[in-house]
């Protein structure tokens, strides 16, 4: 099944690429159910695998609307015809996520960090002890936190520290 392919930093050369390359080698990593917060174009759901559950995190109602409905971009529509499950948590990921007690993800991508305003109660040490709550055994969570106006690596490389873990930077 050829699926479309993510452009910009999502491309599968790349290192959300790449991570999805590790997620899959795993044994059930292709079943595995993943999450972003963040829900931008939805271009992250062209790796969703048939019967795998991508859930997205979004604050604003407003931007599921525009890229639910295949009208500007199909990356969800083509997801779900290709079998995955998508489902959406709307309102602050912090809280979401904090209500979704239960919920367990292999694989949980961070991506709210590249506007002039910062959700920074995202980036704090008890948002990332958070998402390690929510993680499998297995699982692994990313940050992108590229900006073009707030260096946020040392933020991380801090944040990690305390939580004494580690933190790549790709």
């Amino acid at each position: 099944v050829l699926f479309r392919s993510p452009l910009t930093y999502y491309h599968r050369t790349g290192p959300v690429g790449a991570m999805f390359r590790e997620l899959f080698s795993r044994p059930g990593g292709t079943s595995a159910d993943y999450a972003m917060v963040g829900l931008g174009t939805g271009s992250v759901s062209c790796y969703a695998q048939p019967g795998q559950k991508l859930t997205f995190y979004e604050i604003d109602p407003t931007v599921i609307k525009l890229v639910k409905p295949p009208t500007y971009f199909t990356y969800l529509s083509d997801a779900e015809k290709r079998g995955a499950k998508i489902d959406f948590a709307i309102g602050d990921a912090r809280l979401k996520l904090q209500e979704h007690e239960g919920r367990k993800y292999a694989l949980l991508l961070v991506d709210a960090f590249s506007s002039d305003s910062i959700p920074i109660h995202l980036l704090t040490t008890e948002g990332v002890k958070l998402y390690t709550e929510r993680l499998t055994d297995d699982g692994f969570f990313a940050l992108h936190i590229s900006n073009k106006y707030v260096s946020l690596e040392p933020v991380v490389a801090a944040i990690a520290k305390e939580l004494d873990r580690k933190s790549t930077r790709l």
